[in-house]
C-alpha cells in the first residue's frame, strides 16, 4: 500500500531525557530528538498542511505510557515512535489499543532498535520512512491468565534476560554509560565486574516450571521468549528457522536454560551455543502453564514489567493489524 493518503496529524511519541543527567545517554538521544529529529517532522506536517503533535513519554509505568498514547490519537493521525524498542513498543500498543484509523512508523533513536530495523532496514530519517509503502502488521498478542495485556511488536521474555535488563537499567550502568557516552552499550554494561554478578545471579535464578500447550511434561528452563521477525538480532541470534519466520501468523518461541551454559566473564548471553543456534521452533501458538502461581518480570521492548499471580501466558499473532511503514518491505519481503 503506498503512503500517499491524506492525513490530519503527525504525532511523535518521544522520551524526553532526564535533567538530573546531563550526561547520560537518554539526554544525548532527546537532545538529538529536539535538534534533529523534531524539525523534520514539523516540515513535513507543514508540507503536507496538517498539525504536528507530541505524545512525550517521560518516566510513565508501562500501561500508562500505552494508555496516554492510545487516548491521544484520532482517525487520520499518523504516530511516529521516536526512540529506542521501549519507546517504540508502547507507540505500537498504544497504537494498536486505540483501534483508530492511523498509520504508524518508527525512527531508530536508541541503543539496539531491534523493531525499526525489521521494519525500516537501513533507513532511519523521518522523510524517508514516512515516504515509505505501509504494510499491515498483526503483532503478537500475550493474554495473562486468560486476560490481553500485550501488543507485542518485537519480543516479550521471561526469566534470564530480565536480569540482564534490570542490570542495563541500573543507577551503576547508567552511570558508567553517562562517563562513556560513545562507547557501545554493551562493552559498559558487560564488564567484567558486571558480567560476574550478572552469571551469578542469573545461576540463582529460581524460574517456575512450566508445561506447555497441555503437555504432561514440565519445563525448566530459566530462560523463555517470543520474538516476531528478525527481532532478538541486536542481541541474540536466531536459528535460520526463526530468520525465515516472517508470516502473519508466526513467531519464534524461544525455551532454554542457559544459567550454566557458559559462565566465563562476558559470554551471558553471547556463548558459542547460543550463537550458533537459537533454542526454540517456530509456532502459531502458545500456552503455557505454571506449576504454580508466581509473580514474574517480563522483558518487553528494553524494559521490565512487573507480572503478579501468573498462572497461565497464552501467546498468538492478533488477528487484527495495523498499518505500519516498513521501507525495508519496499524491495521484497523476505
Amino acid at each position: 500500500m503506498e503512503s500517499n493518503q491524506q492525513y490530519q496529524r503527525i504525532i511523535a511519541v518521544h522520551a524526553p531525557g532526564s535533567p538530573d543527567s546531563p550526561g547520560s545517554s537518554s539526554s544525548s538521544r532527546a537532545r538529538h530528538y529536539t535538534e534533529k529529529v523534531r524539525p523534520v517532522l514539523r516540515r513535513l506536517a507543514q508540507q503536507r498542511e496538517a498539525d504536528f503533535h507530541e505524545i512525550p513519554l517521560n518516566d510513565s509505568p508501562y500501561f500508562d505510557a500505552v494508555a496516554k498514547v492510545a487516548n491521544e490519537l484520532c482517525d487520520g493521525d499518523i504516530v511516529i515512535g521516536a526512540g529506542g524498542d521501549g519507546t517504540n513498543q508502547v507507540t505500537l500498543q498504544g497504537a494498536f489499543e486505540s483501534q483508530k484509523d492511523i498509520r504508524a512508523g518508527f525512527l531508530p533513536l536508541g541503543n539496539a532498535n531491534d523493531f525499526a530495523r525489521a521494519v525500516n532496514g537501513r533507513a532511519s530519517d523521518p522523510e524517508t520512512i514516512l515516504a515509505s509503502p505501509t504494510i499491515d502488521f498483526h503483532p503478537l498478542t500475550l493474554s495473562i491468565n486468560g486476560v490481553e495485556i500485550f501488543y507485542v511488536a518485537a519480543y516479550a521474555t521471561l526469566g534470564a534476560t530480565t536480569v540482564a535488563v534490570d542490570w542495563m537499567n541500573s543507577p551503576e550502568v547508567r552511570k558508567d554509560r553517562a562517563k562513556h557516552p560513545n562507547w557501545p552499550p554493551m562493552r559498559t554494561f558487560l564488564k567484567p565486574s558486571n558480567a560476574r554478578a550478572i552469571n551469578r545471579e542469573i545461576n540463582r535464578l529460581d524460574f517456575p516450571g512450566f508445561s506447555r500447550n497441555a503437555s504432561a511434561e514440565t519445563e525448566s528452563e530459566d530462560s523463555t521468549g517470543f520474538f516476531l521477525t528478525r527481532a532478538a538480532g541486536g542481541l541474540l541470534r536466531p536459528s535460520l528457522d526463526a530468520i525465515r519466520s516472517d508470516n502473519d501468523h508466526e513467531f519464534f518461541f524461544h525455551h532454554a536454560t542457559i544459567g550454566n551454559i557458559n559462565p566465563t566473564i562476558g559470554k551471558m548471553l553471547r556463548s558459542t551455543h547460543w550463537a550458533a543456534k537459537f533454542p526454540g521452533e517456530v509456532s502459531t501458538g502458545e500456552t503455557l502453564i505454571f506449576a504454580k502461581p508466581t509473580d514474574l518480570k517480563i522483558h518487553i521492548g528494553g524494559d521490565n514489567v512487573e507480572l503478579k499471580d501468573v498462572r497461565e501466558i497464552n501467546a498468538v499473532r492478533a488477528t487484527r493489524a495495523i498499518e505500519i511503514f516498513a521501507p525495508r518491505f519496499s524491495r521484497k519481503r523476505d
